[in-house]
């Protein structure tokens, strides 16, 4: 459920051109809403970048400059080496790593210094969640192909992470109803609200907004716009 509703915030970033780079368990805030337990806010777009248009070399290499943006432990590889291929999986490949900390209690990545931590990074092996953990092996696909090294490998969108999460859920379900083991009081209900309210707006709808009206909305000044982006997990 934590992870359905986070990536459906950073899906709804995304559509909008918003990478938010900086995704770890500080930045996942869980509440309770009017009797909704577990609800998620995704926090701190305080060094996200909104993009215009594609995400093109010369737009993508502004994200960064010269700096390493993000927090090491939670940083894709691909960010290591170079700004053009920084994109979607990116931000998905830290939710991936937030994902096998929710189910091991532990950190993927270990160390006690910087440089631990690098060196881990730059390892030529995916991560993977160990073999001898009671994990189901829908979720842990769904988990490894987050945390793939990979570019051709990993998910490309958080629609297409969701796509499998749910078919997994659903599979999952349709075997308890087969065993003897399924209780109707078990069953857990979509909650509507996670689902990103952009989803159905096309990439050509966005472009008609007018640049005039972007520039004289309030989200065009970077401090307003950190603060609106926080509550995105519960826009809808």
């Amino acid at each position: 459920k934590i992870l359905r509703q986070t990536l459906s915030s950073l899906h709804e970033a995304h559509a909008l051109g918003v990478l938010h780079r900086d995704l770890k368990p500080a930045n996942i805030m869980i509440y309770d809403h009017v009797g909704r337990t577990d609800q998620v806010k995704l926090l701190d777009f305080g060094i996200a970048k909104i993009l215009r248009g594609e995400m093109n070399l010369e737009a993508l290499e502004g994200l960064t400059g010269n700096n390493l943006v993000g927090t090491p432990r939670y940083i894709a590889p691909e960010v290591y080496q170079s700004s053009d291929q920084l994109g979607a999986p990116s931000d998905i490949y830290s939710l991936g790593l937030v994902a096998y900390e929710l189910l091991m209690g532990e950190p993927a990545v270990k160390g006690n210094s910087a440089i631990d931590i690098f060196r881990q990074q730059f390892t030529t092996q995916s991560i993977c969640l160990p073999d001898e953990c009671d994990i189901p092996d829908g979720l842990r696909k769904v988990i490894g192909k987050m945390i793939e090294r990979g570019l051709q490998e990993r998910y490309e969108s958080c629609e297409h992470v969701l796509w499998d999460l749910r078919g997994w859920q659903q599979s999952e379900l349709e075997e308890r109803v087969r065993s003897d083991a399924f209780d109707p009081q078990d069953v857990e209900i979509f909650d509507p609200y996670d689902v990103a309210p952009t989803q159905a707006i096309s990439g050509d709808i966005l472009q008609q907004i007018p640049v005039s009206y972007v520039e004289d909305s309030p989200l065009h000044d970077d401090h307003v716009m950190s603060d609106s982006f926080s509550d995105i997990g519960d826009s809808s």
